[in-house]
């Protein structure tokens, strides 16, 4: 039986309108996204202006909601929370992003010494495609967990993929370093140098694997106000402010006028909400920075 003519009109007219707005709407979607990175970067600049932290995380979050598909709305949010010392939800930031670096996130939880976060990231970006960083950072991160057999695998796999890549060597050193007994790291970067411990320490400690060379330079007995410095900055990375605290304190008391570690005073102070101390560093601060230059 066939349709009455008016029925079969009004499909057609129906199906014709329905295309036309989906046309309209293809058109308008570079306009609308436009409007919304507009808006989002506006708000982003207004939360650059007030001193207020809850408007600005109010203004960041508002930002990123408007456009979550912009690096730059994700990027203020994250960097908002890494200034709070809010590593975690930084990351979450990231990985919620348009396009996600999981060798540079990683990096940001092993600063932090996440270490369990930061193999996660870096496994999750060899998964989509192995590279020397994601390895490298593999590596480190497992080191930072005692697993320094698994760590030793993935760096002398970082350093045969790239030979000339400076990271994936002091990874292979320090596979050496740390007693591990892969034949193929001594091939790769020979034995091991001889070090101080605190020349140890410092190595390990600037290739991230913290935990260990933490451990080593508190094992000094003579500290000096730079091995101090170091450990109150590994203490608030982690946020063990009274650690950060107790550690700038005494390398202040073998020097009073170094200018690092009474910023790094002003800065941990400042932090942890004690404003009367941090005002104190700040003006002996500023003392110190106006004789440099009479």
């Amino acid at each position: 039986m066939k349709k009455p003519r008016t029925q079969t009109s009004f499909l057609i007219f129906a199906v014709a309108l329905l295309l036309l707005a989906g046309v309209l709407i293809a058109l308008s979607l570079p306009r609308i996204t436009q409007y919304r990175y507009s808006v989002a970067t506006r708000l982003i600049s207004q939360a650059s202006q007030t001193q207020d932290i809850d408007q600005q995380k109010s203004l960041f979050e508002q930002a990123h909601l408007i456009a979550s598909d912009s690096n730059e709305a994700t990027g203020a949010l994250a960097r908002f929370w890494l200034d709070r010392g809010e590593t975690s939800k930084a990351i979450a930031v990231y990985e919620s992003g348009p396009s996600p670096d999981y060798n540079r996130i990683g990096s940001i939880a092993l600063s932090a010494q996440d270490y369990s976060e930061a193999s996660r990231l870096y496994q999750k970006s060899s998964k989509t495609q192995p590279s020397t960083d994601s390895l490298t950072g593999e590596a480190i991160a497992l080191y930072n967990q005692d697993r320094i057999a698994d760590g030793c695998a993935k760096a002398v796999q970082a350093s045969k993929q790239s030979l000339e890549s400076q990271t994936a060597k002091n990874a292979v050193l320090a596979c050496i370093i740390l007693g591990g007994t892969q034949a193929e790291a001594i091939s790769l970067v020979g034995q091991k140098p001889a070090m101080s411990d605190r020349e140890i320490a410092n190595f390990l400690i600037n290739a991230q694997i913290y935990k260990v060379g933490e451990s080593k330079l508190m094992s000094i007995e003579s500290k000096t106000v730079t091995d101090w410095l170091v450990l109150s900055r590994l203490a608030i990375a982690r946020g063990d402010t009274n650690l950060a605290i107790s550690s700038a304190e005494k390398g202040i008391e073998l020097d009073r006028s170094n200018v690092e570690i009474n910023r790094q005073l002003v800065a941990i102070y400042t932090l942890s909400g004690n404003t009367n101390k941090a005002a104190e560093y700040s003006q002996r601060l500023q003392q110190l920075e106006f004789n440099k230059y009479q």
